[in-house]
């Protein structure tokens, strides 16, 4: 792994020796070969003694401070500077030097320790332009031997610098020490190449989990058993369970090499150990920053499979935490990354397969082709087809029998007063079929806002409302002191509200949400369980953090989701929250709630005929858009289907031919 360290180091060079393309300089007077310290000035404490010998130093003359009276020292300045205080004057103007503000160089001094003792003693670098700029890491000392050495340092010129001071000193220390050959070198230095961070033991092949830390639940690390070697399991069945890269510490998105307004890819193998598959990501920073989503299965989960979600780099916070979390299931993590999608190589396959055609009776009726190897047992290929406007699919792993199953559609939403449109006439500031519930220790809120003056009090402003005349605020305020963790929330249980659920129907949970205000500590989350009749919960089938719209609506949906067996309801919750710290706050407002299933009623099965086909198979990424195009003589070329929206899965593409093609896929940025 590469880490990225962008700090300035400074360190001391003992015997330093210069490159054939050095271009080495003495500042004026910098070998004190001129008596009496010429082109210096100088300041020192009561009993600090400084002088300029003639001979004895590294190259004859050299500067002396003698500070064994023990008080706080004294100090050198080059070329300006008088009295106690020597930063006065603007120094040495950078281009008698030939430097340039702004570059990075390496300067020197040498220096003896000519008394007893470990003396320590060094230099500090001034930038200045009519003034102080700054000084850099400041007094930089470095250890000294009892024969004259050269040490150096490294130092950034201030940009709006036009002039530079030297400053030796000895500072806090006992003395007499020796100063000579005050200079540099004013070749610039190259800084090493931007190495972006990676996410530290990724494939946890380091035992133990170096690198990550968990915020909550307990992770098991395998050294076997993962793709390949070592992985990480993770169970969210009994609590919330997240574990984060970095050692459970925000990173910043520069470090990572990102910035606002990138994109990358957040890549991980995953594999589905027990429960219903609910595994899925979590970024978390300062003020309230949370994206947190559930992937979407692949097949049904237990084999490993490479999960990834393209995501956009934002203007604020600077920094995140990177976590993995199993939601209600216990899962298994491998081969963490964030790669730039633009880095990915892009690998297409052509494969001979098998063309499925039927005849469509209805515009709206809905068909999902099915294969099989026996002619008993059918799979779906692929999702089911709606309309009567594509009446063929490929298949690049051709099956000896096919069929088409001919439904109805029926869709139908299975929670109530989604939009917050009536009001509770048994509690006035929440809505019918829903239960705002907030704690009384602090600040809190779970009501009802209507713009037709249904609730007084409550009068909403027509941007607080996304549909309809009503939407629902949740708020949290913490004392200033002695602050106590809050809660607002609301909640549906669907059954209760006279709904009900469908064992085995796959429905999509969505909401839109309005950030109003986000402080310190302030969390947003959702939950979607699965109840049985007695109301207990079977499993969890959706949970997370949302972020809202940061002042504009923001939809947040979960789709796929696959009531188990014995399922008769479902509980919704959708809550703000913050921790015990004092002056905490966060407000969020609701609307358009829904829980949508597509059922279907079976009409009947269709014969499907097929053709050998011709066909591409190849990766997309979200964000980007893929037209698959044909030609028989590699000059013209013709779209095959249409372009398909990239989702982070495979896509496969075909068409009738029993004859040579070439294929070609365009990729390109969606709006």
């Amino acid at each position: 792994m590469k880490n990225l360290d962008k700090t300035l180091l400074v360190g001391a060079l003992l015997g330093t020796v210069a490159s054939a393309h050095a271009a080495p300089f003495l500042v004026p007077n910098g070998d004190f070969s001129t008596p009496d310290g010429a082109d210096w000035t100088q300041a020192s404490s009561e009993g600090t003694i400084i002088s300029y010998q003639l001979s004895g130093g590294s190259s004859d003359g050299y500067a002396e401070i003698d500070n064994t009276s023990g008080s706080w020292g004294g100090v050198l300045v080059s070329e300006g500077g008088s009295g106690p205080n020597p930063a006065v004057g603007d120094g040495i103007p950078l281009s008698e030097l030939g430097l340039t503000a702004g570059e990075t160089y390496t300067f020197s001094l040498d220096m003896i320790n000519l008394g007893a003792g470990a003396n320590q003693a060094g230099m500090k670098m001034e930038s200045w332009a009519g003034g102080f700029l700054d000084n850099g890491a400041g007094d930089v000392v470095f250890p000294l031997t009892n024969s004259w050495e050269t040490y150096s340092l490294e130092y950034t010129i201030n940009p709006a610098a036009t002039h530079l001071k030297f400053v030796p000193l000895l500072v806090n220390f006992s003395g007499p020490v020796g100063f000579d050959n005050v200079g540099g070198d004013n070749t610039a230095l190259v800084p090493p190449p931007f190495e972006p961070l990676e996410i530290e033991n990724g494939d946890f092949e380091i035992p133990d989990g170096v690198g990550w830390g968990t915020g909550q639940g307990t992770p098991v690390y395998n050294a076997t058993g993962g793709n390949p070697n070592g992985h990480v399991v993770l169970d969210g069945t009994a609590e919330f369970a997240v574990l984060y890269g970095f050692n459970n510490m925000e990173v910043s998105f520069e470090a990572l090499g990102l910035a606002p307004g990138d994109t990358f890819l957040l890549q991980m193998d995953i594999k589905l150990i027990s429960g219903n598959f609910g595994a899925g990501y979590r970024l978390e920073g300062p003020s309230g920053y949370v994206i947190d989503e559930t992937f979407e299965v692949i097949g049904n989960g237990s084999d490993w499979a490479t999960y990834s979600v393209e995501l956009t780099v934002p203007a604020s916070p600077g920094q995140t935490k990177i976590g993995l979390r199993p939601g209600g299931s216990v899962v298994a993590f491998d081969n963490v990354s964030i790669v730039n999608p633009e880095e990915i190589p892009f690998s297409a396959e052509v494969v001979k397969g098998a063309i499925v055609n039927w005849v469509p009776t209805s515009a709206t009726n809905s068909y999902q082709p099915q294969k099989s190897a026996d002619g008993v047992t059918f799979t779906n290929l692929g999702p089911a087809i709606e309309g009567n406007s594509i009446s063929s699919v490929y298949d690049a792993e051709p099956a000896l029998f096919y069929q088409v199953v001919e439904a109805s559609i029926e869709d139908s939403d299975d929670v109530l007063n989604g939009g917050f449109e009536s009001v509770d006439e048994f509690d006035s500031f929440c809505a019918q079929a829903w239960t705002c519930l907030a704690g009384v220790i602090n600040d809190q809120f779970a009501t009802r806002l209507a713009t037709d003056n249904t609730v007084a009090g409550t009068i909403a402003t027509p941007d607080q409302v996304r549909t309809g005349v009503a939407a629902l605020q949740l708020k949290v305020v913490n004392a200033e002191t002695e602050a106590l963790p809050g809660k607002s929330l609301t909640q549906q249980n669907v059954l209760n509200s006279g709904g009900s659920i469908t064992p085995g129907n796959t429905y999509t949970f969505s909401f839109w949400a309005k950030q109003v205000s986000s402080g310190p500590s302030y969390v947003q989350g959702y939950k979607l369980a699965w109840l049985e009749e007695s109301g207990g919960v079977i499993s969890v089938g959706a949970e997370g953090g949302f972020a809202g719209g940061d002042g504009e609506w923001a939809e947040t949906a979960v789709a796929g989701l696959v009531a188990p067996a014995n399922a008769t309801s479902a509980l919704i919750e959708i809550f703000g929250a913050t921790g015990a710290v004092d002056g905490a706050f966060g407000e969020v407002l609701l609307d358009d709630i829904s829980l949508i299933t597509e059922g279907s009623s079976p009409i009947g099965t269709l014969p499907a005929t097929t053709s050998t086909g011709m066909g591409v198979t190849y990766p997309t990424l979200e964000g980007f858009s893929y037209q698959v195009q044909a030609s028989s003589d590699l000059i013209s070329f013709s779209d095959l289907g249409e372009a398909v929206i990239g989702d982070g899965n495979p896509a496969t593409i075909g068409e009738p031919s029993e004859e040579r093609k070439f294929f070609q896929v365009v990729k390109t940025v969606t709006p």
